[in-house]
C-alpha cells in the first residue's frame, strides 16, 4: 500500500534522490516534496537518510461520527456487492434471469 510522505529537501541532491526511488511526485515545495510511495520506495528514501513525515489522512465527522474516508469507501464497496448478492439470490428464488455472472466479494 502506498503511503504519502513529506520529504524534507535541503539540496539539490535531495530532490534527486528523491526522483530516483521512483515514488509519485504530488507536490514541489521550496524546501520539501510530497510524495506517495510504496514501502520499497520508503525504504530507500530512509537509505538516504532524508527526513521523512507521513500525512495522515484526518478523519471526517458527520452528525457526531467519525471516520476515515478510505474506510467508509470499503464500506460503500461492501455494502454494494451485499446488495448484488441479494438481488441475485433473488432473481434464483423467483425463478427470474440471474445476472450471468456472479458477484464477487469485495477486495481487501
Amino acid at each position: 500500500m502506498k503511503r504519502k510522505l513529506l520529504v524534507t529537501v535541503v539540496q539539490a541532491e535531495d530532490a534527486q534522490a528523491v526522483r530516483v526511488t521512483g515514488c509519485e511526485i504530488l507536490a514541489e515545495y521550496p524546501n520539501g516534496m510530497l510524495v506517495r510511495a510504496t514501502a520499497e520506495q520508503e525504504r530507500a528514501l530512509r537509505q538516504a537518510r532524508l527526513d521523512l513525515a507521513e500525512l495522515v489522512e484526518p478523519s471526517i465527522q458527520v452528525s457526531g461520527t467519525r471516520f476515515a474516508f478510505a474506510n467508509a469507501m470499503k464500506a460503500n464497496v461492501a455494502v454494494i456487492w451485499a446488495w448484488e448478492c441479494v438481488q441475485t439470490s433473488r432473481a434464483w428464488l423467483t425463478g427470474e434471469s440471474p445476472v450471468s455472472v456472479r458477484p464477487q466479494p469485495p477486495s481487501s
